[in-house]
């Protein structure tokens, strides 16, 4: 087999995840998983509490997974967050009917730079241990 020279790309394709399905897509709350504080008080100045009342319609677009069944609120809520799966993946490539040799695989710079450091934050003021089930 001949040496290849530059990069490989690996692409892999799911079964049975329907992404792209309508309710699925708007199964999350985008202020949420932007780190934004959801939590508020009604001796807050009206301003705020308009500005607030958006986050709240936003968690109400994650049923069916808002609140467990004990009413206890899902972070992060919605479908997409309820639906993680790991991706491991290993690259090895067969030398002799014994030895297998592990391709080594560049595992950083694959989020795009949006998702990093705009799109999903993590809150600021709390402890995460207290807010995810």
């Amino acid at each position: 087999m001949p040496l290849i020279e530059g990069d490989v790309y690996m692409y892999y394709k799911l079964y049975g995840f329907y992404q792209n399905l309508y309710r699925y897509v708007l199964s999350r709350s985008h202020n949420q998983l932007m780190g934004k504080d959801l939590m508020y008080s009604k001796n807050l100045p009206k301003a705020f509490l308009i500005a607030v009342s958006s986050c709240i319609q936003d968690v109400e677009d994650c049923a069916p997974f808002k609140v467990t069944s004990n009413k206890i609120p899902i972070a992060p809520c919605g479908a997409i967050a309820n639906s993680m799966f790991n991706d491991t993946i290993i690259l090895s490539y067969t030398r002799s009917t014994s030895e297998h040799i592990q391709v080594p695989v560049l595992k950083t710079g694959l989020t795009w730079w949006t998702d990093k450091y705009v799109k999903f934050q993590n809150p600021s003021f709390r402890n995460l241990s207290d807010h995810f089930i």
